[in-house]
């Protein structure tokens, strides 16, 4: 997880994925960012943000995801931390990051400040993806995450009604 600076003081999180296994991804369309001119490993990132949907002729901000968005990508970052796999395969969590960033059809109502009511931001989006797989979203202790701890809610991942017990 990474987060770097936007507007008022408060910063945007989302999800960078720098895989051990760069044999595996060196063709994968979506691993095609470089860390660094000093570092070549290869990186995709998920994350969200604000998009303007025209429901019932309103202007209405949804929160609207996105596999290397610009600003994910390019925009320096100033903190990070990384997800504990639980000893899960690495390879195997990717990819189910990004099924499940698939499953999520960009619905949700965006609001800056994620409190009470029905809205959620950036931020919910990176940490609920991450709680999607069964993993827990890390601690950001350098920035100031809105939303952070109010995730998207688990079933905005999977499509299809749950099973009996509650899984999809």
């Amino acid at each position: 997880m990474v987060a770097h600076p936007v507007k008022l003081g408060f910063d945007h999180a989302s999800i960078m994925i720098i895989p051990d296994n760069q044999a595996l991804y060196a063709n994968n369309r979506y691993f095609q960012n470089q860390v660094s001119k000093d570092d070549p490993r290869r990186f995709a990132t998920i994350g969200a943000g604000p998009g303007i949907t025209s429901d019932f002729g309103l202007g209405i901000l949804k929160l609207q995801a996105g596999i290397n968005r610009k600003s994910d990508v390019k925009n320096k970052k100033t903190d990070g931390s990384r997800i504990v796999l639980n000893g899960r395969n690495e390879d195997e969590v990717i990819s189910s990051l990004f099924s499940n960033h698939s499953n999520y059809t960009n619905n949700l109502n965006y609001g800056l400040f994620p409190s009470i009511f029905s809205f959620y931001n950036s931020n919910s989006y990176a940490a609920g993806l991450i709680n999607s797989v069964g993993l827990s979203a890390p601690q950001m202790t350098k920035s100031t995450l809105p939303g952070y701890s109010k995730p998207v809610p688990y079933e905005n991942f999977f499509v299809g009604p749950p099973q009996r017990d509650g899984t999809y």
